[in-house]
């Protein structure tokens, strides 16, 4: 990893050593480049003989990975990246801590959590034809399926692992489709993929893209199920891409939910926020521009065409009026008769119930 850091000091006593080279403060800017395999455990300056008692000392005002500026990922703190391991100061206690503002004497060292550093909102692979996947679910222990708003805080986990507690090459029986599907607002025993023994591969914000770049990629893992069953959207969806250092990242935009868009419109490593918005202003252009949804109905010729027994619905009239054109085995329409615990809320518990009993003797 190359890391670029700045430092300024508002101090003219005191001494600062970086790569050896011991010199006496001044009012200055220090600049500091170096490479770490792991980018943890390097002492990147030593502070002494800092004079005791001051409000302001040497502060961090830049720490850049390959480039990027990590104190300007909104989901990173400061120990995240770089952290002050205090030591020969009167008065205190050696300890570490986590501070811009750098008082004391003692090394400022190198601490970066590399799987946080690199997360980003939606799965991202070396494959274009990757898993489409909020990996912040990943991060989710929630009875209910997970959406904007929930009372409980995810875990701090912050990988990329798409489906987790998925064994994609044993999965006999398959559902897929939009946060519907995934359950979203209710109990994940009382989704209909749950109720009717199938393995749950919904997607909040996923369209119909999003669902063939899932069953795709599940079958190019070796997975043959048996049976797939599958919920869509309305048709005005669609995924916006882009390419980033050998890797795809996939990201849903839907023309009426703006949840999945809210949660990009910041910093990442990946992709920064002025970026992000225009790619997703672009594509929102799209969906609205393709007035016929041609792109949807291309998708849903492909996902017709895979080498698979496919069962389709949908909640959407629109959607499920086409459906038959593609697809032999269309399911009765999924009705909406309840609300889930999230607001605007997705179907409740009742419907999954009532749609899985309708289902099961097409089955």
């Amino acid at each position: 990893m190359k890391i670029e850091i700045v430092l300024r000091s508002h101090v003219d006593t005191g001494q600062i050593t970086i790569n050896g080279l011991s010199q006496s403060l001044s009012v200055n800017d220090y600049h500091h480049r170096f490479e770490s395999k792991t980018g943890r455990g390097t002492v990147i300056a030593t502070l002494s003989d800092m004079p005791p008692g001051i409000q302001q000392g040497v502060e961090l005002v830049s720490f850049k990975t390959d480039g990027r500026e990590l104190m300007d990922i909104q989901h990173l703190k400061l120990e995240d990246f770089c952290v002050f391991e205090m030591r020969g100061n009167p008065y205190v206690t050696n300890e570490t801590i986590a501070e811009r503002n750098i008082v004391f004497n003692g090394d400022l060292v190198s601490s970066i959590n590399l799987e946080k550093v690199l997360w980003f909102p939606w799965h991202y692979s070396h494959d274009k034809m990757g898993f489409v996947y909020g990996n912040n679910h990943t991060a989710c222990d929630n009875d209910d399926g997970c959406y904007a708003g929930e009372q409980k805080e995810h875990l701090d986990i912050w990988s990329n692992l798409p489906f987790q507690g998925i064994d994609m090459g044993k999965v006999d029986k398959v559902a897929l489709g939009c946060s519907v599907t995934h359950g979203t607002g209710i109990s994940k025993s009382r989704a209909w993929p749950t109720l009717l023994g199938f393995a749950n591969m919904g997607v909040p914000a996923a369209g119909i893209d999003a669902i063939y770049h899932n069953l795709e990629t599940l079958l190019g893992q070796g997975a043959s199920p048996e049976q797939v069953i599958i919920v869509f959207p309305n048709l005005e969806r669609r995924l916006a891409t882009f390419h980033q250092d050998g890797l795809y990242f996939r990201i849903p935009v839907s023309a009426t939910q703006n949840h999945s868009m809210d949660i990009m419109k910041k910093n990442y490593f990946w992709s920064g926020q002025d970026r992000t918005e225009s790619l997703l202003d672009d594509t929102l252009r799209e969906i609205v521009a393709d007035t016929e949804n041609s792109y949807s109905k291309v998708y849903l010729e492909k996902i017709s065409k895979l080498p698979l027994k496919i069962s389709v619905s949908s909640w959407s009239r629109e959607t499920y009026s086409i459906l038959p054109n593609y697809f032999d085995h269309v399911l009765p329409f999924f009705e909406i008769l309840d609300d889930a615990n999230d607001h605007p809320p997705h179907p409740g518990p009742l419907s999954h119930q009532k749609w899985a009993e309708n289902v099961r003797s097409f089955l």
